[in-house]
């Protein structure tokens, strides 16, 4: 199962958490489709940063399929 953290003490506002949950689960389903269902499951937590609402889009998903490879 994957973990999206984003936690308080990170980002202060509701709306800020949500971006950054909403961006995480946008690249995922973009980098592996399905990685929802039971049969496809990724093992691991991902940790949001106030520094990834900043950053590009294709940044983030760089970024995001480093942290898969990671997690293999």
């Amino acid at each position: 199962m994957l973990v999206i953290i984003a936690s308080k003490r990170n980002l202060k506002r509701a709306v800020d958490r949500n971006l950054a949950r909403r961006r995480i689960r946008a690249v995922l389903d973009e980098l592996k489709p399905g990685w929802r269902s039971a049969s496809r499951r990724i093992q691991g937590k991902i940790y949001a940063s106030p520094e990834m609402m900043t950053i590009p889009l294709p940044e983030l998903k760089q970024q995001i399929a480093f942290l898969l490879t990671k997690l293999k």
